[in-house]
C-alpha cells in the first residue's frame, strides 16, 4: 500500500541508468524514499551525508568497484550498521564468498521480480529500524545428532563468517571434552570449568576468552579440559548466557551431541538452533529423537534449522530425509573430503583456506541466513 514505508530512506548505487530507474519506481510505489547514485564515490558520499535504512548496491560499477564500496560501507562507523543488499548480474563462486566476507547482508541476481525485491527489502529495512532496540547479542546453538558429524567444524566456520558482521563469541559446551581449542590447534587454557563456580559478569567472563591464531575473527570460551566431570553442578547457565550476550553481537554455542548435564538449559536459551546430521541412515534416525527433545524444551520449528553434512558420498538426499523426519532440511553441506582433512590437520578454517569451494560457500550462506533470522525478535 502506498505510503506504508514513507519513513524508510533507501540508497541505490547502480551505474545502469535504466536498471536504477526501474528499481526506484518499484520502491517508490510502495512508499519508500529513494536516492540514486551512479557510481561508487557518489554512493559513499551520499551514505555519509544521509542516514539510510538500506543500501542496494550493484557490484558492476565504473571507477570504484562494488566490492570496494561494500568494504567502505561495512568498515565506516557511520554506515557499518546499515544493511547492504547486492542486486547484480550472475556471480561466480569466488565472488559470492567475497561478497559475504565484505559484510553484505543479502543478494539478488538480475533480473529479479518486483515481488522478490520488495520482500527482501522489507525484511532488511525492518532489521535496520528495529535493531537499535536490541541491546543484547543473539544466541545460536549448534547440535550434532552424534559425535563426528562436523558440528564443531560448522560452528567455527560460521563464527568466522559472522565475525565480519560483528563481534562474535563461541562457547564450547562439548561433553565430556570440549573440541574447539583442539580444532583450532590452540594451547589449553582456563575456560568453562573455571567459570562454572563463579558469579559471572560481562567483565569477568571477558577475562576467560581466548582468540584464535591470526586471521580468526572470533573469540571463544575454552571447553571442558579433562574427563573429570565434577565442578559443573554450580554452573549458572542463564548467568553465563546473559554475560555472553553482553560481550558480542553473535554468541554461538557448540553443544556437541548435547550430552552435557547442562546442555538442555543452554540450548533452551538460544534464539536459533542449528541441528547437524550426517546423511546416513543411522544419523537421520537419531535426528528424529533430537527433534523430539527440542520440542520438549520448547524450541519450536521456527527457531531451528536442519543441516545435512556430507561427510562422504551418500545416496541420501533432501527429499528422502525430509520425508522421514517430517521437517524441512534447510541446507546440505557438500562433501569436501581432502580439503577438510587438510584444514583439520593444520587447525585451519575451510572458509579461509578454501573460500571458493562449495562447502565454504554453503557455510557463508548459512551464516548470512542466521544473521538475518536473529536480527529481530521472532
Amino acid at each position: 500500500m502506498p505510503g506504508e514505508h514513507s519513513l524508510a530512506n533507501i540508497l541505490i548505487i547502480d551505474g545502469d541508468k535504466d536498471s536504477a530507474a526501474i528499481l526506484r519506481s518499484i520502491l517508490e510505489t510502495r512508499g519508500y524514499s529513494v536516492r540514486v547514485a551512479r557510481d561508487g564515490l557518489s554512493g559513499l558520499a551520499a551514505a555519509q551525508s544521509e542516514q539510510f535504512a538500506l543500501v542496494i548496491l550493484d557490484l558492476s560499477l565504473l571507477g570504484m568497484s562494488g566490492d570496494d564500496v561494500a568494504a567502505h560501507l561495512s568498515q565506516n562507523k557511520r554506515t557499518a550498521k546499515t544493511p547492504i543488499m547486492v542486486l547484480t548480474a550472475p556471480m561466480d563462486t569466488s565472488q559470492r564468498v567475497r561478497m559475504f566476507e565484505l559484510g553484505v547482508d543479502d543478494y539478488l541476481l538480475k533480473p529479479a521480480s518486483p515481488v522478490e525485491i520488495l520482500s527482501r527489502v522489507q525484511a532488511l529495512v525492518r532489521r535496520r529500524t528495529e535493531a537499535p532496540a536490541l541491546a543484547q547479542g543473539k544466541v545460536i546453538a549448534f547440535i550434532g545428532c552424534a559425535g563426528g558429524v562436523g558440528t564443531t567444524t560448522i560452528c567455527a566456520n560460521v563464527a568466522q563468517a559472522l565475525g565480519v558482521r560483528g563481534s562474535t563469541l563461541v562457547l564450547d559446551a562439548g561433553w565430556p571434552l570440549g573440541a574447539l581449542a583442539q580444532f583450532l590447534a590452540a594451547p589449553p587454557q582456563a575456560g568453562l570449568r573455571q567459570v562454572a563456580s563463579q558469579k559471572l559478569t560481562v567483565e569477568s567472563l571477558g577475562t576467560y576468552l581466548a582468540g584464535g591464531r591470526a586471521g580468526v575473527r572470533f573469540r571463544y570460551l575454552n571447553g571442558v579440559d579433562s574427563l573429570a566431570t565434577d565442578g559443573f553442578a554450580e554452573l549458572d547457565v542463564p548467568d553465563l548466557v546473559q554475560s555472553a550476550r553482553g560481550l558480542a553481537k553473535y554468541v554461538l554455542i557448540d553443544a556437541g551431541d548435547c550430552a552435557a548435564p547442562f546442555s538442555s538449559a543452554l540450548v533452551g536459551q538460544a534464539d536459533m538452533v542449528v541441528l547437524v546430521m550426517a546423511l546416513e541412515r543411522t544419523h537421520i534416525a537419531q535426528m528424529r529423537a533430537y527433534l523430539d527433545r527440542l520440542d520438549g524444551i520448547g524450541v519450536r520449528r521456527s527457531r531451528r534449522l536442519l543441516l545435512g553434512n556430507r561427510l562422504r558420498p551418500s545416496p541420501f538426499g533432501v527429499r528422502e530425509t525430509q520425508r522421514f523426519l517430517g521437517e524441512d532440511v534447510f541446507l546440505i553441506i557438500p562433501f569436501e573430503g581432502d580439503r577438510l582433512a587438510q584444514c583439520l590437520a593444520e587447525g585451519r578454517l575451510l572458509l579461509t583456506q578454501f573460500p571458493a569451494c562449495a562447502g565454504a560457500v554453503a557455510i557463508a550462506e548459512l551464516a548470512s541466513t542466521l544473521s538475518r533470522e536473529t536480527a529481530v525478535e521472532a
